[in-house]
C-alpha cells in the first residue's frame, strides 16, 4: 500500500485551517473536527481517501474525486473521535485532479489540488505535465490564397480547446478597415478540442496584401506565433488586380454610301423562304445551294454585315431581260404592219392592174 504523506499532511493542516473558522477554539491549539488523507493503492488501482472525525459527535462527512475520467462522490457518517475510509477505483493513465471535503450540509472544507497521474508501476503515480507543441507547419499558395497548414500534439495530460488563426496584419486598424471594405484581405480561424495525447491538423485559407499574422493557442496559453511579416517567395498569392471593364461604344448600323441598285424582280421568279441565295456570276451561271457564298459588293455593308436580299435576279440579267423584251415587241409591232400594208396591196392590184405596176 501506498500513501501519499506529503497529501495527507497538507490535508490536516488545511482541515485545521478551516476548522476554526466554524468552532470558538480554547486557549490550547485542538484538532479540527474532521480531516482526511488520500491513499493511492497500486495492486488493487484504488485511492483509499480516510476522514477523520475529531469531536464527541458522530457526523456526515463526503468526499469528491475528480479526475480525467470521474467526477465521483462517496459520503458517510463518521463515529465521535473515529474515521471510515471511502474507497474510489482508478485506472493506470488516469490524472487525479480535486479531492474536495464536504461538512453534512455540502459545504466544502478544503480542496486538496492533486495533479498527478496513475502509472500503476514504481510509486505508482506520477506528476501532471501540460505540454503542447507545434509538430508541423507550411505555408503555400493555393487557388488564389495563402494556404496554412499548422499540426499541433497535445503530449501532455491536460486537454484543451485549441484555436488557430490566420489574417492580414496592418501597422493600424485604419489600414486594416480600408483593405477589409475594398475586398483585398480575408481571414480565418479554427477552434478544435485537443485532448489530451492527441493530434490535430488545421487548415487554413486567407488573403494578404502585404504582411500577415499567424497563431496558435491552448486555452490561454500560446503555442505558436508566426509573423507579422511578409511571406518569402512562394508563401502566399498576389492579390488579383480588380478589372473595370470600359463601357464599349456601340455603333450604329451604317449604310453603305456608294450607290446601290435593287435587283430585278422578275414575277414568278421567287425564292421561297429559307433557300440559300448564291449569286450568279454571269447571265448563265447555275444556282447552286451553299453557306459559305460571297455577296456581290453592292450587297455588303461597310461594316461587314449582310443586306437582306430578296429574289434571285442581279442586275446584268435584269437590263438584258428587259432590252430584248423591248426588241421582240418593236419586230412583232413591225411584222404586222407590213403584214397589212401587202394585203391593201393585193386588193387593189386584183381590181386595178395598174396599182401593182405604180407599185413596183
Amino acid at each position: 500500500m501506498f500513501h501519499v504523506h506529503a497529501l495527507a499532511r497538507t490535508a490536516l493542516l488545511a482541515g485545521a485551517l478551516a476548522a476554526a473558522s466554524l468552532v470558538t477554539a480554547p486557549a490550547e491549539a485542538a484538532p479540527p473536527p474532521l480531516q482526511f488523507s488520500s491513499n493511492i493503492h497500486c495492486a488493487e488501482l484504488t485511492d483509499v481517501v480516510t476522514v477523520i472525525n475529531n469531536t464527541a459527535s458522530d457526523v456526515v462527512a463526503s468526499i469528491v474525486l475528480e479526475t480525467s475520467l470521474q467526477h465521483s462522490t462517496k459520503s458517510a457518517t463518521v463515529p465521535a473521535n473515529g474515521y471510515v475510509n471511502l474507497v474510489f477505483d482508478l485506472t493506470i493513465g488516469e490524472r487525479l485532479d480535486k479531492v474536495i471535503l464536504r461538512d453534512a450540509d455540502d459545504v466544502t472544507v478544503f480542496t486538496a489540488f492533486t495533479d498527478r497521474v496513475v502509472t500503476g508501476t514504481g510509486d505508482c503515480t506520477r506528476p501532471a505535465f501540460d505540454l503542447v507543441e507545434l509538430t508541423g507547419y507550411s505555408l503555400t499558395c493555393s487557388g488564389g490564397a495563402t494556404h496554412a497548414t499548422v499540426t499541433v500534439k497535445n503530449s501532455g495530460d491536460y486537454g484543451h480547446d485549441l484555436t488557430a488563426a490566420a489574417d492580414a496584419w496592418f501597422a493600424t486598424d485604419a489600414e486594416y478597415q480600408a483593405a477589409l471594405q475594398a475586398g483585398t484581405i480575408s481571414g480565418d480561424s479554427e477552434t478544435v478540442a485537443l485532448t489530451a495525447g492527441s493530434t490535430r491538423v488545421i487548415a487554413l485559407d486567407f488573403e494578404i496584401v502585404d504582411a500577415f499574422l499567424l497563431s496558435v493557442t491552448a486555452g490561454q496559453t500560446n503555442v505558436f506565433t508566426d509573423g507579422p511579416r511578409t511571406p518569402a517567395a512562394g508563401e502566399s498569392c498576389e492579390v488579383a488586380p480588380v478589372v473595370t471593364e470600359a463601357p464599349q461604344d456601340t455603333a450604329p448600323p451604317t449604310t453603305a454610301t456608294g450607290d446601290t441598285v435593287p435587283g430585278d424582280t422578275v414575277p414568278g421568279d421567287t425564292v421561297p423562304a429559307g433557300d440559300p441565295i448564291t449569286p450568279e456570276t454571269g447571265s448563265n451561271a447555275p444556282t447552286t445551294s451553299s453557306t459559305s457564298s460571297t455577296l456581290p459588293a453592292a450587297a455588303s455593308l461597310a461594316a461587314g454585315g449582310a443586306l437582306p436580299i430578296t429574289g434571285r435576279s442581279s442586275l446584268p440579267v435584269g437590263l438584258f431581260g428587259a432590252l430584248m423584251f423591248s426588241i421582240g415587241l418593236g419586230l412583232v409591232r413591225s411584222a404586222r404592219r407590213h403584214a397589212c400594208s401587202g394585203t391593201g396591196t393585193l386588193e387593189r392590184a386584183a381590181a386595178d392592174p395598174s396599182v401593182v405596176e405604180s407599185d413596183t
